[in-house]
């Protein structure tokens, strides 16, 4: 197998529902279009949006509008969508990442340098379900346009609580991302099947 080159371009912030402002305050869109133009010869675009939609923005929205977080998440997609369409005239691969499932548990603070995801009062349960019912969305969406899906949700589920199960939380701190130790395999070994 040859080696892949790969280019991880981090827009810290950046949300699905924040595509829909191309004046976002994370100016995503413009970043991520910037990175596609700047690695011309690449031939794979892998998009991991979401997870601060459901952790985040779609509930903050749902208090602002009065409304549920689940009522927010086709605004989320529709600007997911908005990105896909200006990636498809580069002609490459398009695959999209499910949302990893929640890693923070009820009660706990976040340790990462955004306070705001403290602000949230949802239940690590509720989140969850918010993040399964975005991952629908997102497997609808690489259907309507022939793209590859891909999520870690079936190996990184507890069957019995149905949360994620421990081994996947970061050990020595609160942390929103899962472990990368004992989740890169597992996105590898889904990237191979495709790519």
């Amino acid at each position: 197998m040859l080696p892949h080159i790969i280019n991880v371009k981090i827009a810290d912030g950046s949300t699905a529902y924040g595509l829909n402002n191309n004046n976002s305050s994370s100016q995503a869109i413009n970043k991520f279009l910037t990175e596609v133009k700047r690695f011309k010869n690449y031939n794979t675009i892998i998009i991991q949006l979401g997870e601060v939609d459901c952790a985040y923005i779609l509930w903050k929205k749902a208090k602002d509008y009065c409304n549920s977080a689940r009522d927010n998440i086709s605004i989320s997609i529709k600007g997911y969508e908005s990105l896909i369409r200006k990636l498809m005239i580069y002609n490459k691969k398009i695959i999209i990442t499910g949302v990893i499932l929640p890693t923070v548990k009820n009660g706990q603070k976040n340790s990462n340098e955004v306070p705001l995801r403290d602000t949230i009062s949802a239940t690590q349960e509720d989140r969850t379900t918010l993040v399964l019912e975005f991952n629908e969305q997102l497997k609808l969406i690489a259907i309507k346009y022939n793209l590859d899906y891909i999520d870690i949700t079936e190996e990184t589920i507890n069957k019995d609580t149905s949360l994620v199960d421990d081994k996947f939380i970061i050990k020595d701190k609160v942390d929103h991302h899962q472990s990368q130790e004992n989740t890169s395999m597992i996105w590898v070994s889904k990237l191979r099947n495709i790519i």
